[in-house]
């Protein structure tokens, strides 16, 4: 399919210049670095958007035990409804990563 080349290509040059802190979860050291990446990833979890909001917890779950510094973060926010979704983030996680 001709057509089809340029949109991938040009998907790919638009999905690398995105930062990969706004793709990728953050580690524990990042978030020492550049602690406003806590707020970014609240803003995702509480997004308008129900896609945008499913695609961070989605993120976030697959990424296990890497997060939980954020998650940690995450719940000492005011935000209730934030809180929330962070229960709800560790719970789809399971119990592996809490285990002695």
């Amino acid at each position: 399919m001709p057509g089809a080349a340029p949109w991938f290509t040009g998907t790919c040059v638009v999905a690398s210049l995105i930062p990969a802190w706004c793709r990728d979860p953050p580690a524990e050291r990042e978030l020492v670095a550049a602690p406003g990446l806590v707020r970014t990833w609240g803003g995702r979890l509480t997004a308008d958007g129900a896609a945008d909001r499913a695609a961070a917890a989605t993120a976030l779950v697959r990424a296990g035990a890497a997060v939980l510094p954020l998650l940690r973060r995450l719940l000492a926010d005011p935000d209730e409804s934030l809180r929330q979704e962070t229960f709800e983030i560790i719970r789809h996680i399971g119990p592996g990563p809490f285990r002695c």
